[in-house]
């Protein structure tokens, strides 16, 4: 199927932190797990990882997906502002599992297929302020379709709800209490960040080079380590991590200059199209801040090549034996007909 040979072509990724110490451990996943619904899970009860390493945000993974009890969980650490289309591609995500797990055939069997219930999970370790807890919809992201006079349906046909929890510290403490793991997860994330702003340039928003981020990191794990947060994980993949760490922060900061680059680009892409709808007389209404100040530009070269094309146009006449009467009579006419 078209999936395998997708898997074959992006077999090289990247793992996060979070998927390092939690993605691959069954034991440590059935912890976190347990916190996350406030309740023991038997020791008996298996764990099966399926998380789909070839669906790649560039080459970068920090979802885990796991069945558990005849539930299929997609568990997601995000470290960047909560996007409201994560529903959107929490959906994309699961239809994927499903393809990879159902054989072709018995889509199109007569017999009923059982699918392991879905669970949609998102743990925000991220630096804006964000509440303990928040659900996420996928109907949020509806248009209004009221405009065509139908009763709106109480029961929509397609839904995805998501829970999103803050895992900082001082935000749901309960959850961390539950699972050491995640909570000593939350402690390193928070020295990384303290560690690596210490070195930051004091002026402007100049970036570490990867030399200093990199150091910043070691400091912070060796802080952990002093304090027997993650010290097992930790001393044993001690640069390995700092470099996990480096690749991740530095590929969400790329995100952030790209999108800014992109902004100013768009400001300056604007202004063109703007001088652009000035030389049509502005009938169109930039609706960017470029095209904006634009407008007036392009009004005024507007107006120099009408009067160019009308001395032209003059010169012409006159070249071809119109006299001065002629031309004062024709403009006369043209004046009295605007009129």
């Amino acid at each position: 199927m078209w999936y395998i040979k997708y898997m074959s072509i992006n077999r090289e990724y990247k793992d996060t932190v979070f998927r390092f110490i939690f993605g691959h451990d069954v034991e440590k996943l059935r912890e976190l797990y347990c916190a996350i619904e406030d309740k023991a899970i038997p020791p008996g009860e298996s764990i099966k990882i399926n998380t789909l390493d070839w669906l790649l945000v560039r080459d970068k993974v920090n979802d885990i997906s796991f069945e558990i009890g005849g539930k299929l969980v997609v568990l997601i650490e995000h470290q960047s502002t909560i996007n409201p289309n994560m529903p959107l591609r929490l959906l994309q995500y699961i239809a994927e599992l499903y393809e990879m797990m159902i054989p072709a055939e018995k889509k199109y069997s007569t017999n009923r297929i059982e699918l392991p219930r879905p669970e949609f999970i998102v743990l925000y370790n991220g630096e804006a302020a964000y509440e303990d807890e928040k659900i996420l919809r996928l109907s949020d992201l509806f248009a209004d379709a009221s405009t065509l006079g139908f009763e709106e349906k109480s029961v929509l046909p397609l839904e995805l709800i998501a829970k999103v929890y803050n895992i900082n510290e001082g935000h749901n403490s309960g959850m961390l209490s539950m699972s050491r793991n995640l909570h000593e997860y939350s402690i390193f994330i928070g020295k990384a960040r303290e560690y690596t702003k210490k070195r930051a340039p004091e002026e402007g928003t100049g970036r570490l080079s990867e030399a200093d981020s990199i150091e910043a990191m070691l400091e912070a794990i060796d802080w952990c380590i002093g304090h027997e947060v993650l010290k097992e994980v930790l001393t044993k993949h001690r640069k390995e991590i700092a470099k996990m760490l480096y690749n991740e922060w530095d590929y969400d900061t790329e995100l952030a200059v790209a999108k800014r680059e992109a902004q100013e680009a768009g400001l300056q892409e604007g202004k063109q199209v703007g001088i652009q709808i000035g030389l049509q007389e502005g009938r169109v209404v930039g609706r960017e801040e470029g095209r904006e100040e634009g407008r007036e530009e392009g009004r005024e070269e507007g107006r120099e090549e009408q009067h160019e094309a009308d001395f032209r146009t003059i010169a012409d006449l006159i070249k071809s034996g119109y006299t001065t009467t002629d031309l004062l009579n024709m403009i006369t006419k043209d004046l009295a007909i605007d009129k």
